[in-house]
């Protein structure tokens, strides 16, 4: 917890020191986007990889008994 707490200080910090007030607002709305990008990338990923594994497995249960892929 003091982790998150110190970093949402550093960000807070940082972010104070933006004089731009234009550039302050595009990037408060910009986070959610960035937020939801990378949130997205790392499921396509995950749903890749489990995909992959399934398709291992069809494999080793093909080799093992071919009319087990039925079940």
């Amino acid at each position: 917890m003091k982790f998150i707490t110190w970093l949402r200080l550093q960000l807070k910090t940082a972010f104070d020191r933006i004089r731009n007030e234009n550039l302050k607002k595009n990037a408060l709305q910009a986070i959610p986007f960035w937020m939801a990008s990378v949130l997205t990338g790392i499921v396509a990923v995950i749903y890749t990889k489990l995909f992959i594994a399934a398709e291992d497995l069809g494999t080793v249960i093909y080799n093992y008994h071919a009319w087990l892929l039925l079940f």
